[in-house]
């Protein structure tokens, strides 16, 4: 029996996740929407869905991404009622705030097991059944930050970055087998991944980048106030979905100025480049120094 294209979305309670959840739903595929605390988010997700379509099938379903054998399980499900597994968009993800110096190596740990190995955690539950099929897809929500450094965003610039990396050599190995893997690269949008990375800024007050962290919280609380709806990633998601294999880019870089950002950093001289981006923080550079 035919059935309707499953998606699978982690961090699905919220945000990109969410909003995606919704919008898919309106374009009839089967959702399976996997947060953390499944028993208290289900009705809340389920009812927000339907305000987009009344019609929706979807199965709110508890996944901790840092889990290896619940990522298998949630896989096996959804073969076991379906017999496919279409999209996979991983979602799940935050952002740990502080200065190098100044973040626990716990919170480093825990960010990349969340970001990083999660991400490939579920990709690896849900591979075999792709490969096998010779088709699907793997949408991984990127940032820009995985494409360039930020002060005070270490961790989770260094998270991104090894998704970004990862996903790259996923996407030349699954070439072969028809599965197609994605890069999404949101510039700043109003989700609460910055509330959280606000909440859990690393700043103690004797560190020596106290100023400096204060400037870069001023910045970012600054940046969350302005920052627009994610309307325009959600509905890039859906149309990357709905794009045929074979015929989706690597990497789709999106917000204002992003593209522009991107192009700076490569052409312009590390030096130039580095003064003008604590410029736009509120910090003026003076030191001369020259990188390649």
């Amino acid at each position: 029996m035919a059935h309707a294209k499953t998606v699978w979305i982690t961090g699905a309670a919220s945000g990109f996740g969410l909003l995606t959840a919704a919008k898919l739903a309106q374009s009839g595929y089967v959702i399976v929407a996997t947060t953390r605390q499944a028993d208290a988010r289900r009705e809340q997700i389920t009812q927000f869905i339907s305000h987009y379509t009344q019609h929706a099938v979807v199965h709110v379903w508890e996944l901790d991404v840092r889990h290896e054998e619940q990522a298998q399980q949630i896989a096996k499900q959804i073969i076991d009622l379906y017999g496919k597994i279409d999209i996979v968009i991983n979602n799940a993800g935050y952002a740990a705030g502080g200065f190098v110096e100044d973040v626990p190596m716990q919170a480093w740990r825990e960010q990349f097991d969340t970001n990083v190995f999660g991400a490939i955690q579920v990709c690896k539950a849900a591979i075999p059944y792709m490969r096998e099929a010779q088709s699907g897809c793997l949408i991984q929500i990127s940032s820009i930050s995985g494409r360039m450094g930020f002060p005070g965003l270490g961790a989770y610039v260094a998270s991104k970055f090894a998704l970004e990396g990862y996903s790259e050599a996923l996407c030349l190995e699954m070439a072969p087998y028809g599965v197609d893997v994605v890069l999404v690269e949101p510039g700043s949008y109003r989700t609460n991944i910055w509330e959280r990375s606000l909440e859990q800024m690393h700043a103690p007050e004797g560190s020596p980048n106290h100023y400096y962290a204060g400037k870069l919280l001023a910045s970012m609380q600054q940046n969350a106030r302005t920052a627009p709806e994610p309307d325009p990633v959600v509905n890039l998601i859906v149309k990357i979905a709905n794009t045929a294999d074979g015929k989706r880019k690597l990497r789709y870089p999106i917000g204002k100025g992003v593209r522009a950002v991107l192009f700076s950093r490569m052409l312009l001289p590390w030096n130039v480049f580095e003064r003008m981006l604590w410029k736009a923080i509120g910090v003026v550079i003076r030191r001369n120094r020259h990188h390649s």
